[in-house]
């Protein structure tokens, strides 16, 4: 069998304030538990092959084999973290025109048009028109 799980706070999973890597390790080895399967294969993509690592870091019991696929750019992850997020409360969701707006607005904080594409994969249209951001933002 194959499961696919979305990482909380991603896809339709829950959301949580809680995204730290060591409890987003915890889900899976709790999926695992919770289905009694054993030593499992883990395929773990951008922040899930972080996940899959820290799965096989803290619980190998439960781990046959990962694989780990393209993870989130380092540049990112070593940027100041505030002046990311002053960037994304600049977007202004609710009054937004196109997914064009939004990256022109983010260019100057994200140059490089990969990671820019990269963060408007959170800017998601609302059914009845309109923007919002997928992510919690404050």
């Amino acid at each position: 069998k194959c499961y696919t799980l979305d990482c909380r706070n991603h896809g339709n999973s829950p959301w949580s304030d809680d995204m730290r890597l060591e409890t987003l390790a915890q889900d899976v080895v709790d999926f695992v538990d919770q289905h009694n399967l054993g030593q499992v294969n883990i395929v773990g993509h951008s922040l899930g092959g972080k996940q899959a690592c820290l799965v096989c870091a803290l619980h190998p019991h439960v781990v046959r084999s990962a694989v780990v696929v393209d993870m989130f750019p380092v540049r990112l992850f070593a940027a100041n973290f505030a002046e990311t997020l002053e960037a994304l409360l600049a977007v202004d969701a609710e009054t937004l025109s196109s997914r064009e707006e939004a990256s022109r607005i983010l260019e100057a904080t994200f140059p490089v048009v990969n990671e820019r594409n990269f963060i408007l994969s959170n800017l998601v249209r609302q059914k009845g028109g309109g923007w919002s951001w997928r992510c919690n933002l404050p």
